[in-house]
């Protein structure tokens, strides 16, 4: 086996002033390049009829984040070539991309996320992780939580989200369309109780998988000393519209 890798890494700092005010941005890159080879004597992973390969693998990454400020963010992405140099399988492309974003349109009172995933995964989790056995997932998700604080000790969130899954391989393509409440009370400086719900409406695009809604209603107490901490909750769960009857339970 023969392995090979370099790296970089860089960071890029800049200010910005306004006219009342100033406003610092960090932004941070880094990436890194590679290329491996490895010797299988089983490149196909069955217990008979193996088959013996020599994988090269040439990579590259980056990333960049910024931390600081109303807008806060995270990219990486990845490119992968693998080639099995005796044909077991073609020449395959991985490519890996992660981004997620936070604004703050209103301090302590409306903050957007938005995140997008898209990368290869197993399409059976218990088979073995080989070309023949990976597909093309994407997921993508838009939420906006709400704070306010009606009361003195109170405080509301409110986050409704959308999100779009996407499947190349497997009939799992869906959207789902949720919001999230809850209200907390600060009881006493050592204790709290909060009250929280959810609901989630997920809807497929493949007549072959049943769509359904669940509901979640739950309360909670938290108990909190200088050594330790004790929290209790409470809740059900209701999902409706499933292959088979109703659904509900404790927990």
């Amino acid at each position: 086996m023969c392995f090979a890798r370099s790296r970089w890494q860089s960071a890029v700092t800049f200010c910005s002033l306004l006219a009342a005010s100033s406003t610092a941005f960090a932004l941070q890159a880094d990436g890194d390049v590679g290329i491996d080879s490895r010797y299988s004597d089983n490149a196909v992973f069955t217990p008979s009829n193996t088959k013996d390969d020599l994988i090269t693998t040439a990579s590259i990454g980056g990333s960049v984040s910024e931390d600081q400020g109303s807008l806060t963010g995270r990219a990486s992405a990845s490119l992968r070539n693998l080639y099995y140099l005796d044909n077991t399988f073609d020449d395959q492309t991985y490519l890996d991309i992660n981004a997620n974003a936070d604004w703050e349109q209103v301090s302590n009172v409306l903050r957007w996320s938005v995140s997008d995933y898209y990368s290869q995964y197993s399409i059976d989790n218990l088979a073995a992780n080989t070309p023949s056995n990976t597909e093309d997932i994407n997921a993508f998700n838009l939420a906006a939580t709400l704070t306010l604080r009606p009361a003195d000790r109170q405080t509301l969130s409110i986050t409704p989200s959308v999100s779009d899954y996407y499947y190349k391989t497997t009939s799992g393509d869906n959207q789902q369309k949720g919001i999230v409440a809850g209200w907390s009370y600060q009881y006493r400086p050592t204790i709290s109780m909060s009250l929280n719900g959810s609901f989630r409406d997920v809807s497929y695009d493949q007549d072959s998988q049943s769509d359904y809604k669940s509901t979640s209603l739950g309360v909670a107490a938290a108990l909190i000393r200088s050594r330790s901490e004790y929290q209790v909750s409470l809740g059900k769960t209701k999902l409706n519209g499933t292959a088979a009857n109703d659904v509900s339970g404790l927990n």
